[in-house]
């Protein structure tokens, strides 16, 4: 039963034999045509076995004068398919064999390694004793044996047969030992530093250093990181050109890659066992302790829901402009709050807005005759919140119902709302103080009816303003609110589910 399926995978296999085949067989009528002391009748029945048709004197006579390659191109076309068919068919069958003879046989292996050279530079006088080391491998053929004889060299192996492989080990280990010596010695010597490897790494590391030398810290800001990415991160370029050479010696068949030796590989184990075994016992008190509020603020659901709201919030200002992602990486900073500042719109604005003498002389007379009690008040809405804001002439001071901004909005999301108006005017901050009254609704709420506030102020102070903040629609009342609920809705609109029964 088992060889019939043997020929059975042979004939479903046999097509991938029929190139080697054909060149097996083409080459052995020409050896037959060119050996001497055959006759002329025994070489027409070989060539009768093989081929079909042709005509076989004149295959003879070519063949004392063709060459081998002509040869190859005329006997080719005319071989027998039947002669083909059996060929292929036994070069699969023998290959169908030699896979399950590789997969049944797993007996006791006795492998002889590598003589190690006696004129090698690394080798000791300790090494070498006797020229042969048996290196016997385990033995899987009885599933019956238990795990320790798997396991433990004393019982699977003799006693000869394991000091044998002790010191084969400890020739190796030598020879590493001394190898790695001279390496560690003389790598960096004048004659070493001539190498390929040696003057790569040289390279390496003198672009490295050349290429941050001239940075300044305008450099890694956000706007022009683009500009100076390669020279930031110069290993960039080192991986391209890494990357290049690699599919460069993909055809290159002398390229051979790098192989551990041995000792390298035992201590990369060694390493990683070492880290393996190390926990929180093996770190100090110090980093117990931040491993542990660590941990502790992760499974806090408190505390990852005030991270979730805190990077929507941060998400929200970059997509409006509202401030320089590198310098705001802190969002909870107070100090430099106004510096952080950037709005997108202003650069947009036409210039001449900006620069109109008409407003300019309108600015000086009202300021003028108001400069002796400077007292502005203006009212903003939005939502369910008002708000009424008072500027006077003062050091700078902004004020939310009697406490200071910081404390009232305290994330700068809704600072940077409230102050927008102020940013984008191009006098100076410190000129007056800004007291809020604010009433009814939310943060956000609030913070938008500040805003509105403050634009209708500013604009009433300085007339330059109003063409900004009309175009940036800053003056204008929003009047959306959130629509009641309805009866027999689950929200204002939303439907309950529909169940059948």
């Amino acid at each position: 039963m088992m060889k019939f399926f043997q020929f059975v995978i042979a004939e479903k296999t046999a097509d991938s034999f029929k190139n080697d085949s054909r060149l097996f067989i083409t080459k052995r009528v020409i050896e037959e045509l060119k050996k001497e002391g055959i006759s002329y009748e025994e070489k027409k029945v070989f060539l009768k076995k093989y081929l079909g048709g042709g005509n076989q004197d004149e295959l003879i006579r070519k063949a004392e004068i063709q060459n081998e390659e002509d040869l190859y191109q005329t006997i080719t076309p005319l071989i027998q398919q039947q002669a083909l068919e059996s060929e292929t068919k036994n070069r699969a069958l023998l290959s169908v064999q030699k896979k399950i003879e590789q997969n049944t046989e797993f007996r006791r292996v006795e492998k002889r390694p590598d003589r190690i050279d006696e004129n090698d530079a690394f080798f000791s006088e300790e090494s070498d004793q006797e020229s042969h080391y048996n290196e016997p491998f385990f033995n899987y053929k009885y599933k019956k044996s238990s795990l320790k004889d798997h396991v433990n060299p004393f019982v699977t192996l003799k006693r000869e047969d394991f000091d044998n492989q002790a010191i084969y080990r400890q020739v190796k280990k030598n020879y590493y030992i001394n190898k790695k010596k001279y390496y560690e010695e003389n790598i960096y010597t004048d004659e070493n530093k001539k190498r390929d490897d040696n003057q790569n790494n040289l390279q390496v590391t003198d672009f490295l250093i050349n290429s941050q030398e001239n940075l300044k810290p305008e450099d890694y800001l956000w706007k022009n990181l683009q500009e100076n990415f390669q020279r930031i991160f110069p290993t960039n370029i080192l991986e391209a050109q890494k990357g290049q050479q690699i599919l460069n010696q993909q055809d290159d068949l002398a390229h051979e890659p790098y192989e551990y030796d041995v000792q390298e590989i035992l201590e990369l184990s060694q390493l990683k066992q070492e880290s393996d075994q190390k926990g929180i016992k093996h770190l100090n008190e110090d980093h117990q302790m931040e491993l542990e509020i660590y941990v502790r603020q992760n499974q806090d659901p408190f505390f990852r829901h005030y991270i979730q709201n805190d990077i929507k919030y941060f998400i929200d200002r970059i997509q409006e402009g509202a401030f320089d992602v590198m310098s705001g990486l802190m969002p909870s900073s107070k100090s430099n709050d106004l510096v952080q500042y950037y709005d997108a719109d202003r650069e947009n604005l036409c210039p001449e807005i900006l620069e109109d003498e008409s407003l300019r002389l309108q600015y000086e007379a009202l300021k003028k005759e108001k400069i002796s009690k400077l007292r502005i008040f203006n009212s903003g809405k939005r939502k369910t919140s008002t708000c009424l804001v008072m500027i006077t002439e003062g050091p700078g001071i902004v004020l939310v119902n009697g406490k200071k901004i910081f404390n009232y909005f305290c994330h700068p999301y809704h600072r940077n709302i409230a102050l927008r108006p102020l940013f984008l005017s191009p006098s100076s901050h410190c000129q007056y103080n800004i007291n809020f009254y604010v009433r009814g609704g939310g943060v956000t709420g609030q913070s938008n009816a500040c805003q509105v506030a403050l634009a209708r102020a500013l604009g009433q102070l300085n007339p330059c303003l109003r063409p900004i903040f009309m175009k940036l629609d800053l003056l204008r009342t929003d009047y959306r609110q959130k629509e009641r609920k309805k009866t027999g809705k689950y929200k204002a609109r939303k439907s309950y589910t529909y169940v059948r029964r």
